[in-house]
């Protein structure tokens, strides 16, 4: 009985550990950021950055045909925000979940990011942990924002 119940724990981490890496695009103007994020993802196993793009307007040509699993999009791109990149993006994927990395707190960005679509956002003074559970709470359809960005948020008018 110890062996088969061996057995099927090991089955169960095949069928984990031979799960298809997620797709992961990212949107990010600052290479150094956007390098060293796609490091620390690859050493996971479970993401794998498929594309980056330095520019909003050159990922909304592209993300289309690459088919992400998620997008991770900076707030302050040249030329167009984030947000606005979102808002295109989600009118022609609006299930492709979408993850705002901001150096900025600012409630005000965070309701109106929630009202374009987006389904989290991380303060890039997070640690990489924070950006994993973002990442891993969006793609099983839940939101996800770092703490102590939505006290008050609510009872806000």
């Amino acid at each position: 009985m110890l062996g088969r119940g061996n057995l099927m724990a090991e089955a169960l981490l095949w069928r984990y550990d031979s799960l298809p890496m997620k797709r992961i695009v990212m949107v990010e103007d600052h290479r150094l950021f956007a390098e060293g994020v796609r490091q620390l993802l690859s050493r996971t196993g479970k993401y794998r950055v498929v594309s980056q793009f330095e520019t909003a307007e050159m990922a909304l040509k592209r993300i289309p045909k690459l088919w992400p699993d998620l997008v991770l999009m900076d707030l302050s791109l040249p030329f167009m925000n984030g947000l606005e990149a979102t808002r295109r993006l989600k009118l022609e994927r609006p299930d492709l979940p979408v993850v705002i990395l901001s150096m900025y707190g600012d409630r005000a960005l965070l309701r109106l990011g929630i009202d374009l679509g987006i389904n989290g956002f991380v303060l890039k003074s997070s640690g990489f942990n924070d950006l994993l559970l973002a990442m891993e709470a969006v793609l099983a359809g839940e939101h996800y924002f770092s703490p102590g960005l939505t006290e008050g948020l609510l009872g806000d008018s």
